[in-house]
């Protein structure tokens, strides 16, 4: 883990990377594509994607292709063999041929200011990942959410993983543990850390020498780089005035703009107000340090106009979208549609791409690869 450099990088070098096909994925809760570009840079093959938000399809369409995303509400297509098998078709597979499944299920009352599950609400989608997975049967289960999930909200982890692992007959089904990553450890320059379950079906979980739960947690992947600073990230960063203007204008016009001018400017650690003495209003506003990985990105909190997130280092804004790009490790041309507080709220609630690249190529070496490798059998000479 040495590594201290980023390498901007662009959409055209991810399609490139997938057509590799070294395995092949689908995605649910898909949003903008974040996660499907690290499965993608880590040379997967998409299959499928789920999204029921109009402007996040907008958005994954523009990047990976007009039939690249199914708009539609998860549970729908989770209650529905037809359909299911109907996406799997059109990817070339059947039941039990995918490679990797990836869920991103919402994580609003999972989170610390979520108000905790309700019934009815979001938590319980996890469930439905588990209806659709056990319609599915991929090879590799990924599901991605908050850290509460596997500490406050353990309980429901492990009531859906326990729905997974087992069938109606108490028969093992896959083997499954989780671990909480956290993505500066892969190459973001931002401080965001995430629950990662992995489930690997018993049939090809052998090859990898998983034979219970606990072995799952050697599938997860090592460090790769020693932490970002965001003046790495930044650097020939190209922005223009009509880009920063939003975020330039909210300060002049919101409530956020006085608070933001006293929080010192170019601080050597994240400032807060109450580090700044400025009372414990507004915990979640930080200014970012420049010479560190940036904070973590929130959906609302990086509105132009919101009463939090996180604000540039030295200059009287919150970060750019484009500086918000560069810290969650997305393409340098990625294309945001809609408006700018829809383009923020995207990026906010991302699994960074290059965080997927390392789960994904982890999954590939570890589990994938040599299944593959023993249904083509021995190499003849």
């Amino acid at each position: 883990m040495t590594e201290e450099t980023y390498n901007p990088y662009f959409v055209r070098d991810v399609h490139a990377a997938m057509a590799q096909e070294l395995f092949s994925f689908g995605s649910g809760f898909s949003g903008a594509g974040a996660a499907d570009l690290g499965y993608g840079l880590a040379g997967g093959r998409p299959v499928f994607a789920i999204e029921r938000d109009p402007e996040a399809v907008r958005t994954f369409r523009r990047n990976f292709g007009e039939n690249s995303v199914e708009h539609r509400d998860f549970r729908e297509v989770a209650a529905s063999p037809e359909i299911i098998d109907r996406i799997l078709d059109q990817g070339g597979l059947r039941r039990g041929e995918l490679d990797i499944l990836h869920m991103s299920p919402p994580c609003n009352e999972y989170c610390r200011l979520g108000g905790g599950p309700r019934e009815g609400g979001t938590a319980e989608l996890i469930f439905d990942v588990v209806t659709m997975a056990k319609v599915v049967r991929p090879r590799v289960l990924i599901i991605e959410n908050v850290p509460e999930l596997g500490g406050r909200y353990r309980s429901y982890l492990e009531a859906a993983l326990d729905l997974l692992c087992f069938d109606e007959t108490g028969r093992r089904i896959y083997y499954a543990h989780f671990m909480e990553l956290k993505a500066e450890d892969y190459g973001v320059a931002q401080r965001r850390h995430r629950l990662f379950a992995i489930a690997v079906r018993v049939d090809v979980s052998h090859l990898a020498k998983i034979n219970s739960d606990i072995d799952v947690l050697l599938m997860f992947p090592a460090p790769t780089h020693a932490p970002i600073p965001l003046e790495v990230a930044f650097a020939a960063l190209p922005q223009s005035e009509e880009e920063l203007h939003p975020f330039r204008e909210a300060m002049a016009t919101s409530n956020l703009g006085h608070l933001a001018r006293r929080i010192p400017h170019d601080p050597y650690r994240w400032m807060t107000p109450r580090r700044a003495g400025l009372g414990k209003n507004r915990f979640t506003t930080v200014r970012a340090a420049i010479r560190l990985p940036g904070p973590t990105l929130t959906a609302s909190g990086q509105q132009p106009d919101g009463r939090s997130g996180v604000l540039h280092s030295f200059e009287h804004r919150k970060l750019s979208l484009r500086e918000m790009m560069r810290s969650s490790s997305f393409p340098d041309d990625f294309t945001l549609t809609g408006t700018v507080g829809q383009a923020a709220t995207r990026i906010g609630m991302c699994v960074p791409p290059l965080m997927a690249k390392a789960v994904a190529q982890a999954i590939y070496e570890g589990v994938l690869k040599p299944y593959h490798d023993s249904l083509r059998g021995p190499d003849l000479e």
